[in-house]
């Protein structure tokens, strides 16, 4: 059942197809997803003639940025609880 439940995340985070093989109306909301960002900087550092001018090194940054500081939040909100049980 997990398998199968998450093979769609292999198409929206762009392992199975890049994102220039994907069509265009579909390309403005996948590039919501940073593990998409990740893979495609990947392929170009890895790939001599990929390129990929959709992503963006600076949104990846962001994003994890992001969530690191919603994730020491909710922990610092939590701490107290967490600590006591």
């Amino acid at each position: 059942l997990m398998p199968m439940a998450l093979r769609p995340f292999f198409v929206i985070s762009g392992v199975i197809f890049p994102l220039s093989m994907l069509p265009d109306e579909f390309k403005a909301y996948l590039l919501w997803n940073p593990l998409l960002h990740a893979i495609e900087l990947s392929h170009v550092a890895y790939f001599a003639s990929f390129e990929s001018p959709f992503v963006s090194l600076e949104y990846l940054f962001l994003s994890a940025v992001v969530s690191l500081a919603f994730g020491l939040t909710c922990l610092r909100a939590s701490w107290q609880r967490l600590i006591s049980t």
